[in-house]
């Protein structure tokens, strides 16, 4: 019977585990509509619901050990049914609450209200292991074991959650049926383990309390130090987990997709690790030194990892390989224009050989504390619990320095190193010498230090690591800038052309195409009022330049997410190119780091112009950006006789727009083989003759000699496609359109995806598949 209650309970952590990381993921994405997809807020967010993990696995701890086995199931199944249901009416608190008012969206208030929400859920998740632990766990000596493999078992479920939500549920279901179907599975959980609680023998006595010997002050010390050693492990092991979902990015170029696959393969290898030590544990007579030497063992297979990523593999011949690579764009549109042996190697296996080994070791390491702490029944529970508060509380350090230090400070290469040199070299001295007489650490000791330093030296330096990784040889004109959010670099073959990559993937060249600078261009001349414009993206600066052209414009304000974008452009101006220097000196120009859309919300006056010039449309939050409701908020931001402008994409962000632009028409570049759409709340009512006129009169002599004329040529031959002509499209299938709650295109593997080549539509006749 014990056995069939430890495989049923294994069973329904895994199945909490996964739900509670769809939640995650989903909720993730339901918050940044709100708060913003900045560094600062992600950030927030993630510290949120690791802190509530943490404090529900404290007062996990204290109610476990003052329950026997039925009690605690009980309990547990009423912790199951609170989270399934708060994830019932998730959406609506995490969504509703902050749209239907407008001062707290994007505000810091919404921000704290937010955290204060999440900590709701997430501590009655937190009471899980501790609680299952206490159910299954009849002598203190079997604790390294049950607990180990309860723990494999909820982090291989969150494994499976991660990959499940990011791959099929979000994109299929949209955001708020996903929390349904999370809901009902937590209800059919807490069912499970009600119905379990009912076949376990009825508690007995209470055990005899062990007070007449309180524990001795080195006791405490002891556990404390465990606490201390796990939190810092904690702290390492998510600042090493940024960097990772960086560095897997930037090689296989990420779209939408990317981060639940990085996700789920970090979690299968830390439960896959947990499962080992749960084993190992068991047999060790040393449990301090076997977590030193694991701790030691990560550390190694971090720097080891990406020396054999960036320099072993591209001496054994894959260097061609890897140059062709990563000289594309790989799979930032999406995984079908490559060939599995591209989705294998880059996809799947050189994100592996970064992540595996190490995060399998700290997975390991878990079960060795286990096995140090918990000594006897009585403080089973608190001892766990307070185990796994520890390393989630550090993971909130580990995730906020990262975010909001490290990566500014050192970039991905620099933070790599450091976090993982200071695992190797902090775990793996205490390892080399423990135990043993003075001069028996001397050779241990040395050899921790010859080989942490040998890996330091053979580990790339960030610029290298940059220009690997983007595609640029040693001889390329390149800068690299980094911070938290994403990862510049420009590079060149020659002194005239330039190319930006972030995080890997190619954004724009320079010199500027004529379809960037047309999306910047064409609105600002059809608009009559010489007032304030805003330019959503910056990219190379190829449309800020286009809206500074325009000498009546009065202010430029342009949203960048990733500011080193500004660093680089400066780089250039350094070098004297001129439309650089006046992206920096022109006085009329203001440059702000942040949100575009979270820009929006929190904008309080009117744009005469906004030109939105962003992301992919399968890149993650591409969605947002896409949206019915972006485009309403960009309505409200525009003046009577505003201008609005963006890429067309798909006909579904075409059919969005066109839901809410009384006056939406769109325009081809052939050359660059693109459309782009104008949309108002007035009447576009304008002559070739009179753009053309606009055109010299206010911007010509800002544009480059040669793009001039071509410029001057599109305008001549003005010739717009009218979409809409004073109606808004409505009663649209909700297939057509992209909506906040559920980004269609975004997510193109579930939807379907038609690029903007097959857009149709005319005047008032909405674009479909079928046209």
């Amino acid at each position: 019977m014990q056995v069939g209650r430890r495989a049923v309970l294994c069973g329904v952590l895994a199945l909490t585990g996964a739900t509670a990381l769809a939640l995650q993921v989903t909720w993730q994405r339901v918050v940044s509509l709100h708060v913003g997809t900045a560094v600062a807020s992600n950030a927030t967010v993630v510290a949120g619901f690791l802190a509530g993990l943490g404090i529900g696995s404290i007062v996990g701890g204290r109610l476990a050990d003052r329950r026997g086995p039925r009690s605690a199931l009980r309990t547990l199944a009423c912790a199951e049914l609170g989270v399934a249901c708060f994830a019932l009416v998730s959406t609506r608190l995490l969504h509703d609450v902050f749209t239907s008012s407008t001062g707290l969206l994007g505000t810091r208030l919404g921000v704290a209200l937010t955290f204060a929400i999440l900590l709701v859920p997430t501590t009655l998740m937190g009471l899980s292991l501790p609680l299952a632990a206490r159910a299954l766990t009849a002598h203190a000596s079997e604790a390294p074991l049950v607990v180990g493999r309860l723990y494999a078992c909820n982090t291989a479920g969150a494994a499976l959650g991660a990959l499940t939500a990011g791959w099929y549920l979000v994109g299929g279901l949209g955001y708020v049926r996903t929390t349904w179907l999370c809901g009902a599975a937590g209800l059919f959980a807490a069912l499970v383990v009600y119905v379990l609680r009912t076949s376990t023998d009825p508690d007995g006595p209470a055990p005899a309390k062990e007070v007449a010997a309180p524990p001795e002050a080195a006791e405490r010390r002891r556990v404390a130090g465990w606490y201390v050693a796990y939190g810092l492990s904690g702290a390492l092991a998510l600042g090493l987990q940024q960097a990772y979902f960086r560095l897997a990015s930037a090689i296989g170029r990420s779209n939408s997709y990317s981060f639940a696959t990085v996700l789920a393969l970090y979690l299968a290898a830390f439960a896959t690790g947990t499962a080992v030590g749960a084993r190992l544990a068991t047999r060790t007579t040393d449990p301090r030194r076997a977590f030193l030497w694991s701790q030691f063992g990560a550390g190694f297979g971090v720097l080891a990892g990406l020396v054999v990523v960036t320099s072993t593999l591209p001496a054994l011949g894959l260097d061609g390989r890897f140059e062709s690579w990563f000289g594309t764009d790989g799979f930032a549109n999406g995984y079908n224009q490559a060939s599995w042996q591209e989705i294998a190697l880059f996809g799947v296996l050189l994100p592996a050989a970064l992540i595996v080994p190490p995060v399998m070791l700290m997975g390991a390491s878990f079960a060795f504390a286990e096995r140090a702490v918990v000594d006897r029944m009585s403080e089973l529970g608190r001892r766990t619990g307070g185990l796994i508060a520890a390393n989630t509380f550090g993971n909130v350090v580990g995730a906020l320095v990262s975010a909001f230090w490290l990566f500014d400070l050192l970039g991905t290469a620099g933070t790599t190193t450091a976090l993982a040199a200071i695992l190797m070299l902090g775990s793996g001295l205490a390892a080399a010498t423990a135990g043993r007489t003075q001069l028996r650490r001397l050779a241990p000791a040395a050899g921790v230090i010859l080989v942490s330093g040998a890996l330091v030296v053979a580990a790339p330096s960030n610029d290298a690591l940059w220009r690997f990784l983007s595609g640029h040889g040693a001889d390329d004109v390149a800068f690299v800038s980094e911070d938290a959010a994403c990862a510049s670099v420009i590079g060149s073959n020659d002194e005239r052309s330039f190319r930006l990559t972030i995080d890997g993937a190619r954004q724009n060249d320079y010199p500027f195409d004529d379809f960037h600078v047309l999306i910047g261009l064409v609105p600002t001349l059809l608009s009559d009022d010489p007032g304030h414009a805003l330019a959503v993206g910056f990219g190379i600066g190829s449309t800020s330049h286009a809206l500074l052209a325009d000498r009546d414009r009065d202010r430029v304000t342009t949203v960048e997410l990733c500011g080193g974008n500004y660093e680089a452009a400066d780089e250039l101006a350094a070098l004297g190119f001129d439309e650089f220097v006046g992206h920096r000196d022109d006085s009329r120009h203001r440059r702000l780091v942040g949100d575009g859309r979270n820009h929006l919300l929190r904008t309080r006056g009117r744009y005469d112009v906004v030109v939105v010039d962003t992301l992919r449309i399968t890149s993650a939050f591409s969605g947002q950006h896409h949206s019915r409701q972006f485009y309403e908020r960009v309505a409200e931001a525009l003046g009577d006789d505003g201008v609005f402008a963006q890429w067309v994409p798909t006909w579904r962000a075409q059919n969005s727009a066109a839901q809410v632009f009384p006056h939406l028409l769109t325009l081809r570049v052939e050359a660059y083989g693109s459309e782009f759409m104008i949309g108002s709340h007035s009447p576009i009512a304008v002559t070739a003759d009179e753009l053309v006129d606009r055109f010299r009169d206010r911007a010509a002599s800002r544009i480059e000699p040669g793009q001039r004329a071509r410029v001057e040529e599109f305008l001549r031959a003005w010739d717009p496609k009218c979409v809409t002509d004073g109606r808004v499209v409505e009663d649209l299938p909700a297939a057509w359109v992209n909506d906040d709650m559920a980004p269609r295109d975004e997510y193109h593997r579930n939807n379907g995806f038609i690029s903007e080549s097959e857009t149709r539509g005319t005047c008032s006749t909405p674009a479909g598949p079928d046209d």
